[in-house]
């Protein structure tokens, strides 16, 4: 996912801004009645201007499980 922020051209101390994140899930097959997945995302803001660039970096590691209903015959 990639996204640019407009307000860039409607200010003079932003040159340019943007984020940008990329994720990865894995489904852990066939465990019973719960449906588990691990999720691996990495996301970055970057703001350009006054002749510098600030960015955050983060990254997120997800467990998750749901429930699942339907009966295997």
């Amino acid at each position: 996912i990639f996204d640019f922020y407009l307000i860039s051209f409607m200010t003079s101390y932003f040159d340019g801004a943007f984020d940008s994140s990329l994720g990865i899930k894995y489904d852990i097959p066939d465990y019973k009645k719960l449906d588990l997945y691990l999720k691996a995302n990495l996301a970055g803001t970057f703001v350009f201007g006054d002749d510098n660039m600030e960015n955050n970096l983060k990254l997120q590691i997800i467990a998750g499980a749901g429930i699942n209903n339907e009966k295997n015959n």
